[in-house]
């Protein structure tokens, strides 16, 4: 080497050293784009550079022409022909030291504009679910970049929210899954996913459309039982009462029975809160709209109700009906009971037969009441001896029977009937053995207002006129 070459290169030296010249970074061309006539270059950041200089050629490695000496990241090529393949550097430079990147990038510019991707859909539709851990399928009508966490957006109003806890692409990166998981949300809470597809991008061309939101509504609640009324809160040992059970749906509808409750009682839990009466229970209408619960041949004395048990019905999600509530409570009594017929006879009455048929379709037959009446006539033996006997409401006593005629001649403790006209007993004469309406043969009547014996034998007019029965509840 000529001394004047080296004399000249230690000169350079030193000079660099006197100016404190610093060493640049290695950097790298992070992101190049092609468009129409232009291509658009990104770079990282060299340590100490104070500019940028672009160059190009259409041959690796031979950069013959200069873009511009003074660009910044990220930097737009122009004028480029497309359909032409084009190789760039960007070399970055501090007055006296120089620096190319660490590879070269190539790029062919061209007219044709990639198709902006659309979200064709985000499954599933708005429903119920049983709790906030569900699965979001994003689907969109070309390939898109992976889908992230943060392109899924969370609202709603639970307690906690939750999270997507992965994204999962698939079907050629067309779909991505997004999984929820944890939250706190309360029955009836709404989670919210939300796409917004100007997020999502495909090939390097930003998505296009609306964002689409799907509710999600949790319910964990099933189908509610409601217990009416009783027919009646005071029942009768031989009497019935029946209560009306009604079902509404849950929030996520869809009420199906569940087989549990039964014609013959069961899913209907009976309770003896006094005392032990016990009862027969029936199920009947039953629709998933409600049915009607039947308490009777009831025996023994004291209070009682009954609950309808968890788990008759269930909702559309699979969530089950909660136990009802208590129905009323009903008094049960075991007392047999005395009435007046509304009907009036003469004293063809049948025989004794005839006239027990006449009692057991009397409209003044006890209402409910699964007994069997016997008309209070000489002989027929319609009460038994130490029974007490009340009138139809089953609190006024009449009298504790003595024999099958009640008191026979004795006075009572309450008349029968206090507004009652008079009725056939046959105390004395019987109309032929009530077979016969003439007038020419008598019958025995007492006075049903009175509890004296005339209560028994007041008058034996003739057969022909019309009386009414004492029915005795057996």
């Amino acid at each position: 080497m000529k001394f004047a070459t080296i004399f000249r290169i230690f000169a350079l030296g030193i000079l660099l050293v006197s100016c404190g010249a610093t060493e640049l970074g290695k950097f790298s061309i992070s992101s190049v784009k092609s468009s129409d006539q232009q291509v658009t270059l990104e770079w990282t950041d060299s340590a100490n550079a104070l500019n940028y200089q672009i160059r190009y050629g259409t041959n690796s490695r031979e950069f013959t022409t200069i873009a511009t000496k003074k660009a910044t990241s990220p930097y737009p090529v122009t004028g480029l022909a497309n359909g032409t393949k084009y190789y760039f550097m960007v070399t970055a430079e501090n007055g006296l030291l120089t620096l190319d990147a660490n590879e070269e990038v190539s790029a062919t510019p061209s007219s044709s504009t990639a198709a902006a991707p659309s979200l064709v859909s985000l499954t599933p539709s708005n429903q119920y679910v049983t709790s906030s851990a569900v699965s979001v399928v994003a689907t969109f009508d070309k390939s898109v970049s992976a889908l992230s966490a943060s392109n899924f957006v969370i609202t709603g109003n639970c307690t906690t929210p939750p999270t997507v806890s992965s994204v999962t692409m698939s079907a050629g990166d067309t779909v991505a899954t997004a999984s929820l998981a944890g939250g706190t949300c309360s029955d009836g809470q709404t989670v919210i996913v939300s796409v917004d597809p100007t997020t999502v991008n495909s090939s390097s061309v930003a998505g296009t459309g609306s964002v689409l939101s799907r509710t999600y509504t949790v319910s964990t609640t099933g189908p509610t039982v409601t217990l009416g009324t009783p027919s009646s809160v005071s029942m009768f040992s031989t009497d019935s009462v029946t209560i009306a059970l009604s079902f509404a749906d849950s929030i996520a509808a869809g009420t199906a029975l569940t087989g549990n409750l039964t014609a013959i009682g069961g899913g209907v839990t009976y309770t003896a809160l006094s005392g032990t009466p016990t009862c027969n229970i029936a199920v009947g209408g039953i629709t998933t709209a409600g049915a009607t619960v039947t308490l009777s041949g009831c025996s023994g004395v004291g209070t009682a109700n009954i609950t309808v048990d968890a788990g008759i019905l269930q909702d559309s999600l699979g969530n089950l009906s909660a136990a009802s509530s208590a129905s009323a409570t009903i008094t049960i009594t075991a007392v047999k009971r005395i009435f007046v017929t509304t009907s009036t006879f003469n004293g063809n009455l049948g025989g004794l037969s005839g006239a027990d048929s006449k009692c057991n379709v009397d409209a003044n037959k006890p209402s409910g009441s699964s007994s069997t009446y016997k008309a209070l006539l000489n002989g027929n033996n319609a009460t038994s001896t130490g029974v007490a006997y009340y009138r139809s409401n089953g609190t006024t006593l009449i009298a504790t029977a003595t024999g099958g005629n009640l008191l026979g001649s004795s006075a009572l403790t309450n008349a029968i009937n206090a507004s009652a006209a008079n009725v056939w007993t046959g105390a004395t004469s019987n109309c032929s053995t009530w077979s016969s309406n003439s007038g020419a043969v008598n019958g025995t009547i007492g006075s049903a207002a009175s509890s004296s014996a005339t209560y028994w034998s007041a008058s034996s007019p003739n057969c022909s006129g019309s009386r009414s029965l004492y029915c005795v509840e057996q």
